[in-house]
Order: structure tokens, then sequence, then C-alpha cells
């Protein structure tokens, strides 16, 4: 539920919880267009290998979170389907932030050369999608339906990954931070391709699907020493901005599951 009041030529939008079970089901026709992405993505909550992932994400954005696709995706031999019959939000709560809608479905694929198409109505785009060992790459023109995610990149099994946050600053705060990592512990730390991995989306996908994994930076084969030095690093830098009266936190987390939450020049282990 939400009011809308006029004031001074400006629109003020108030919005509410709304209990699910007060409102009838929400379906909506699908509006293209619709981002999409393929990648490597991974559990935040403990140890897993990278799964591969297809999400999609509206380009509009609706009233409230809580909207999806309605789609099945499926797979023959060298073809992967995904038909989209509607938006549909069915969700108990209403949270009072706009959103778009999503999708996100596992997908279990070897590397090779597959053809993926996308539908919704008469609505129909075909990509060619090139699954390698770094890269994913979909090739093709964008149709009338969707909008692709070029390229990204390959998680390796074994990896470190390194997300921040900060209040009152817009970015660039994880590249200072993994620029001094690098300085300081050399060639044998990179990133993975020597590339930052970003959300490929306009909107962060919700929490509990893989998408919430995606990191700021990936580090590759970090050893015992080179944490511990990471953790220095991490400990160094955000005590920084702890004079200057900014909150800055660095996660890291490890292959094997295990947090380090680093604030206010301390490191914790998290759960």
């Amino acid at each position: 539920m939400s009011h809308a009041i006029a004031r001074s030529g400006c629109t003020l939008l108030l919005a509410f919880h709304v209990r699910g079970d007060l409102l009838a089901q929400i379906t909506l026709p699908v509006e293209p267009p619709i981002h999409f992405a393929i990648y490597d993505a991974r559990s935040l909550t403990g140890p897993a290998t990278p799964q591969l992932v297809l999400s999609l994400q509206s380009e509009r954005a609706y009233a409230t979170l809580g909207y999806r696709f309605e789609a099945t995706t499926t797979t023959t031999s060298r073809t992967i389907t995904v038909d989209i019959t509607r938006v549909i939000n069915d969700s108990p709560w209403h949270l009072p932030t706009i959103g778009p809608a999503w999708y996100s479905t596992p997908l279990h694929l070897e590397t090779g050369i597959y053809q993926l198409r996308i539908r919704a109505d008469s609505l129909v785009d075909e990509y060619r999608l090139q699954l390698g060992t770094q890269v994913i790459d979909v090739v093709g023109e964008a149709g009338a339906l969707t909008i692709p995610v070029r390229r990204t990149y390959r998680l390796p099994p074994r990896a470190a990954y390194v997300m921040c946050s900060a209040a009152g600053f817009s970015g660039g705060l994880c590249d200072d931070f993994v620029k001094l990592v690098r300085a300081r512990l050399g060639a044998a730390v990179d990133t993975v391709l020597g590339v930052p991995r970003r959300n490929p989306f306009r909107y962060p996908l919700p929490k509990r699907t893989g998408a919430d994994s995606i990191p700021e930076f990936v580090i590759a084969d970090l050893s015992k020493r080179q944490l511990s030095e990471m953790l220095t690093i991490a400990r160094d830098f955000t005590d920084l901005f702890r004079y200057a009266q900014y909150k800055v936190g660095v996660t890291i987390l490890l292959a094997n599951g295990s947090r380090y939450s680093c604030i206010d020049g301390a490191c914790k282990p998290r759960k």
C-alpha cells in the first residue's frame, strides 16, 4: 500500500509494510527489456564450490520488493531454453522499497558452446553461450526482449572474496584496499584476470539467491601467511577511517567458509 502526497510541485511517496494475506496475489504481464547474466556464484553462509547460475532482472522497478519472473529453464543437449510466463508477487510481505522483478536458477553445464533461447509471449531472443574455464561470453545482438551481460569471469574453486562497505563513500573503497594488498603482497596475489568482479545488474539481487555472493574483488589461492598480512592491512585500513569518524568495513570470505569482519581497526572471525 502506498500514498502519494503532492507538495510544492514535488511528490512524496510513502510506503508501508503490508501483510500479503490482506491482498490477492499480484500478477502482471512481462515487460521488456529484461537484463540477464550467467556467472559463477557461491554461498556466503558456508563452504561451497562456485555454482554457475543464470539470473534475470527487469529494467522496470516495481513498487515493492518481492516481484519475480515466473519462468522455467530446460536444457537439452546443447540448447538452454528459458520460458518466462508472467511477473508475480506472492510474497507474504511487501517491503517498502522499489526494486526489479527477478529470476535465478542454477545451470549444470560443462565448458563448451551452447545455444541460449529466452522466450516470453511471442518474443524470442537467441544467443550463443561460450562457457570457458576463465570467462563466460554471451554472443549475439540484444533482441526485443532481453539485454545480456556480455562477459563475466569464472571464480576459481580456492579463492578469497573481498567486500567493502562504508557510509559516506560512493565507490572506489575496495579498489584502494586491494591496491594496498597487492603492493604489500606482490604479484602472487591478484584479482581474477586482473579485473574486479562486480554485480552485473543495476540492483543487487535479493538475499537467499546465489547472486548475493558476488564480491567486489576475488583473490586466488591465498596462503595462511598472505591471509595474516591481509588482515593486518585491513585493520590498519579501517583504523585510518575510524580517526576520521567514518565507519568502514572490510569482509574477507575464504574458500572454506571462514569469514573475517574488519571494522574500526579490529578483525574478528565470524560464523
